[in-house]
């Protein structure tokens, strides 16, 4: 016997018997009543065999690279002459066309490729093959095509030529990647065994994500982050009281996000979004454009992080009690007050005072936590 099916090593191989390669049970798993013959294809004899063959099947269904059953003289159109009737499967790696026609591939090179590998593994390990998965599903895709060809066949009388190659199979699986990816910008990732996959969208619009990926790369804690902006946070207020438009231009917004606070203020995932969006307003009305861009891609950072601490302390029916969002709601009252009044000072103060007392809520389960540059949506599902 030469070159054996490399199947029959599987799964162990017996001492016993001389005709070892007859008893591989992962092999006979796969070609359980199957029949089998071997031909010299590089023989007239061998060449004439299979189309005597061919003229009674009603499928052929291999999976070589293109160029092998051409060099057979055992191309499509040569079998479906033949068999007019003939449905002739052909299920190269990356197809009967194109740059990577002649190249081989399996379940592992399909993995990679196509993406797989990339979304399987943990969220701070390196990516993982699965290991296998592409073959069944190649063979589910192959198997449901071949069926629709030989019902066509049968109504019809002519039969065709199929064409599955096995890196179109797998991107049918992973095509939410590209299309998370082509269409939003969003990149999938790890997560272990936990269903789905988390998606991070880079903010092209800003620094945000950026700036969030390097201090996530450093292993910056939350709480770093938090006390950057009770230094910052407050200095965009104190520059928002002294710009000369502020009651044209920011105290309008303010009490209309004010106006929006009290009016979900029993709402507390709502609250505080729009708490958030009250700070963000400071930062971009503070007139310094070198402050909205850092500032703003800092607030950005820890809005996605309380936000859904917001949601979660919300849906636990931990979330702080009524009297507190009034206290926080006469706070943002005040520090509108003092911007429209002109006060820096008093602005500055307010808002460093207010900083400090909301971050202490998010701050309270894990101060080591660390930066996250993810969406409000995909924290929320890393977080879980």
């Amino acid at each position: 016997m030469q070159r054996p099916d490399g199947i029959r090593y599987s799964g162990g191989m017996r001492k016993d018997v001389e005709d070892w390669w007859e008893y591989g049970w992962v092999f006979h798993a796969m070609n359980t009543n199957k029949r089998s013959v071997t031909l010299d294809l590089q023989s007239e004899e061998g060449v004439r065999l299979v189309k005597e063959l061919v003229g009674t099947a009603d499928a052929v269904v291999e999976n070589f690279s293109p160029r092998v059953m051409d060099q057979f003289g055992l191309g499509a159109d040569v079998l479906l002459d033949v068999n007019p009737r003939l449905v002739m499967m052909r299920m190269p790696a990356f197809g009967l066309t194109g740059p990577w026609r002649d190249r081989v591939g399996f379940a592992p090179t399909m993995e990679q490729i196509a993406g797989l590998a990339w979304v399987t593994g943990l969220p701070d390990g390196p990516p993982v093959a699965p290991r296998g998965a592409c073959d069944p599903l190649a063979g589910a895709h192959a198997a449901f095509a071949l069926l629709a060809a030989l019902d066509f066949a049968e109504r019809t009388g002519r039969g065709q030529l199929v064409e599955v190659p096995m890196i179109e199979t797998v991107l049918n699986v992973t095509a939410a990647q590209t299309m998370e990816y082509e269409v939003f910008g969003r990149i999938m990732e790890r997560r272990g065994n936990r269903g789905g996959a988390v998606v991070h969208a880079p903010a092209k619009a800003s620094a945000a994500y950026m700036l969030g990926l390097l201090l996530q790369s450093d292993y910056v804690p939350l709480a770093d982050l938090g006390t950057a902006l009770q230094e910052l946070d407050p200095m965009c207020a104190a520059l928002a009281a002294r710009r000369p438009d502020r009651k044209k231009t920011l105290i309008p917004k303010l009490k209309k996000l004010n106006d929006a606070m009290a009016e979900h203020i029993e709402d507390g995932a709502r609250f505080t979004e729009i708490g958030g969006q009250f700070h963000d307003e400071i930062v971009r009305g503070c007139g310094n454009h070198t402050m909205i861009a850092v500032v703003g891609s800092l607030e950005t950072l820890w809005t996605g992080h309380l936000n859904w601490w917001a949601q979660e302390t919300a849906a636990r029916g931990e979330y702080p009690s009524l009297s507190r969002r009034r206290i926080a709601l006469r706070v943002h009252t005040k520090i509108v007050d003092a911007i429209e009044a002109g006060d820096a000072e008093r602005a500055r103060k307010l808002a460093a005072r207010h900083v400090a007392d909301t971050q202490t809520y998010l701050l309270a389960g894990d101060p080591e936590q660390r930066i996250v540059a993810l969406s409000p949506q995909a924290l929320a599902q890393r977080q879980r």
